[in-house]
């Protein structure tokens, strides 16, 4: 207020200071957060000023607040907080009881029961991680990443390559580098072990066993770094009745244990993975000698007579998507093929990641591929359109290896559990928004670098304005001309303020941020608008639009509410354009040099204030 009581206008400064003084003045407020409320002051002035005067009245700030304020109460980000307030607690948790060398491996157990003890609020009922590492330790944690229970395994520390979750049986089987496979049940209690000879084993696949005249109920197969696969059918009545006393001794009948074990070599190089895919009824094996085989796990044979070689380089990891039945591989490569089992042959190759890749899964209920690469990139992949929809890197400094080791995906959370010498959990939502967010034709979409937002419209008028961090949609207007199809959008030079262009030939400028149309540009004859932009020549500042008539049309940057063109640009030499004119750009913001593109091919260059046209050959 002035002297006299009466409400004044008030600069960006003016503004700035005046709502930041009691912040300014408290001790208790550090620099930077000064910068940070002076500079989000700063765009909330750029939102109110609706005229673009430079200026803020009192009434156009308690009309802005009143409007847009009771919508940032809509939503609840109290419960958004208090996520990543948990997040960040299972997270610190997790650091001080990690293991204390890489994980190389980890299993999601959803049925292990309540019998190992109550995990508490969060901790996820029967569902457990358990993860595998290099120190020697097997470690389960609750859901909310607390520490469970942790295993030694076995009386000499060794590294853990692998460990797999029996769900019919309720047991866990831990690959050791001592040439031993351990078992436990599901109160992680240990039960038995079997001698692996052939090799180091480095993975572990399981299945039930489908042969009803048998008596062993389950598979379970172990690739080692020999290259072997061996398939060890599982007769528990058997091996729990010959446990031995002493875990470090050999078991009286280790033989007749693995009686019935079958030993293939498919492999001239570390097997990587092996499992079972149902559907086709097959183990499937990859190596980083670049083989990838389909065998028939009751004979412990190839189905096919040779492997399938697609990767040029040693492949880490594959998987099998139910729903749309086709393989996805990754490797040394650096890329992810998409392949047929049944032709053996690819389908389609997914670039991108810059290092090999090391792990893939599918989340089948939101049709993605989820791959993950040495350098700690995760990507997501939508399997619909083969196209990466997230990239993400985990800034994290790892010890004593700066990598990630491996993922496995929670579909009951759902969540993404990647692994180094840490666990680490990242919740996925799966709130997709299936509606359309315009219902016509979109006829632009426009990024605003100064309120971080997108701004998008559609030829029924509709302009929507969507913040870029969450994706929601902030504000809406529509019908911007009326009864007339909106055709084409550009910014002014602030970027504060909107240009759109209609079919009847007519430019409208808006405040986006509050729907406030400011003016009007207008032209003697209607011609179809197909672009707009701004532009400067010397001190002078205008408006162009391209129109179907092959004109160019400039405005001047007037205060006036309506607005006639000041020039009309076309051609009178006949060495323009002979057919339609298809785009326009500004080349200079100082010059007022403009170029225009064609069907005919052409490309041509236009100055403001002249009325011929240069003309040379599009590239």
């Amino acid at each position: 207020q002035d002297d006299d009581g009466r409400p004044i206008d008030l600069n960006q400064e003016q503004f700035v200071d005046a709502l930041s003084s009691r912040l300014t003045n408290s001790a208790k407020t550090s620099p930077d957060e000064q910068r940070r409320w002076r500079s989000e002051l700063c765009t909330l002035f750029k939102k109110i000023d609706a005229s673009c005067t430079d200026t803020v009245s009192w009434e156009e700030f308690t009309n802005y607040m009143l409007f847009h304020v009771p919508g940032f109460n809509s939503g609840d980000p109290a419960c958004e907080l208090s996520q990543n307030a948990a997040a960040a607690e299972a997270l610190t948790g997790a650091w001080g009881s990690g293991h204390s060398d890489m994980i190389n491996s980890i299993a999601v157990i959803h049925d292990v029961g309540t019998g190992g003890g109550s995990g508490g609020a969060g901790s996820g009922g029967g569902r457990r991680y358990v993860t595998a590492g290099r120190d020697g330790v097997v470690k389960v944690w609750h859901p909310n990443l607390t520490l469970h229970r942790a295993i030694e395994v076995g009386q000499t520390a060794s590294w853990l390559s692998a460990c797999c979750w029996m769900p019919k049986s309720r047991k866990l089987a831990v690959a050791s580098s001592s040439f031993r496979i351990y078992f436990y049940d599901q109160q992680f209690s240990p039960i038995t072990h079997i001698d692996h000879k052939e090799g180091t084993p480095l993975c572990m696949g399981y299945t039930e066993s489908h042969e009803g005249k048998s008596s062993e109920k389950e598979i379970l197969m172990v690739g080692d770094d020999n290259g072997y696969v061996t398939v060890y059918p599982l007769d528990w009545s058997e091996l729990e009745s010959q446990e031995p006393k002493n875990e470090g001794g050999k078991p009286e009948s280790d033989d007749k244990k693995k009686k019935a074990a079958q030993s293939k070599k498919y492999h001239s190089d570390w097997v990587m993975k092996v499992g079972f895919v149902s559907q086709l009824q097959a183990m499937v094996t990859c190596s980083l000698d670049g083989e990838i085989n389909l065998c028939d796990v009751q004979r412990n044979e190839r189905k096919q007579s040779d492997a399938v070689r697609l990767h040029k380089k040693g492949v880490y990891s594959w998987c099998w998507c139910r729903t749309f039945k086709f393989f996805a591989s990754g490797g040394s490569d650096r890329q992810i093929i998409i392949w047929n089992p049944y032709t053996q042959k690819a389908m389609n190759y997914l670039q991108g990641h810059n290092a090999p890749v090391v792990d893939i899964l599918v989340n089948e209920a939101q049709h993605q591929l989820i791959s993950m690469s040495l350098d700690k990139v995760v990507k997501v992949w939508d399997i619909l359109n083969y196209q990466c929809i997230q990239t993400f890197t985990d800034k994290t400094e790892y010890k004593p290896e700066d990598r990630l080791t491996c993922m496995a995906f929670d579909d009951e959370g759902p969540a993404l559990v990647m692994c180094s010498s840490l666990i680490n959990v990242l919740p996925v939502s799966v709130k997709v928004e299936t509606s359309r967010t315009h219902l016509a034709p979109i006829v632009g979409a426009l990024y605003n670098s100064v309120f971080h937002q997108i701004i998008s419209g559609d030829n029924l008028g509709t302009i929507s304005v969507w913040d870029v961090q969450t994706g929601k949609m902030e504000f809406e207007f529509r019908r911007a001309h009326q009864d007339h199809k909106m055709t084409c959008m550009a910014f002014d030079e602030s970027k504060r303020c909107l240009y759109t262009g209609a079919e009847d030939g007519a430019v409208k400028l808006w405040n986006f941020s509050s729907g406030q149309q400011l003016r009007t540009f207008t032209m003697k004859q209607p011609a179809e608008i197909t672009s707009l932009l701004w532009a400067r020549e010397g001190p002078n500042n205008f408006v162009v639009g391209l129109a179907w008539d092959r004109r160019i049309y400039i405005w001047p940057d007037s205060k006036k509410q309506t607005v006639e063109a000041q020039y009309v640009l076309e051609d009178f030499s006949g060495q323009g354009h002979t057919d339609d004119v298809t785009c326009l750009s500004r080349l200079s913001s100082v010059t007022g040099l403009l170029a225009t593109g064609g069907d005919d091919g052409y490309v041509c260059f236009w100055k403001i204030q002249e009325t011929s046209a240069s003309s040379g050959a599009s590239s």
